[in-house]
């Protein structure tokens, strides 16, 4: 599994050592702040999340022009069930698009 991932999975777990709060808009600024990272010290590695967006609007029948985040908060009721619904999420579509 890619490097990428297996660090969201390990903030899932860790939430709060990671990220201080469960909370979708935290999630989305460090993994915006880390695939930045990852494009400065490798700009050729490319990682397949850049389709998630899509699955997730696909998945609500929804906007694809909608961040992924702006769809989940829309669909959930708290910042908290977006985090979560975000990691069941990721499940199915990394079940869809292996890296």
């Amino acid at each position: 599994m890619d490097i990428f991932y297996q660090t969201l999975y390990i903030i899932h777990k860790e939430y709060q050592k990671f990220l201080g709060t469960k909370s979708l808009v935290v999630l989305r600024a460090f993994i915006d702040g880390y695939v930045n990272r990852e494009m400065e010290i490798n700009p050729s590695h490319q990682s397949n999340f850049w389709k998630f967006n899509n699955f997730v609007a696909s998945f609500y029948n929804d906007d694809i022009n909608m961040n992924w985040d702006r769809i989940l908060t829309a669909h959930t009721k708290t910042d908290e069930e977006a985090f979560d619904k975000f990691f069941y999420l990721l499940d199915k579509f990394l079940e869809k698009e292996p890296n």
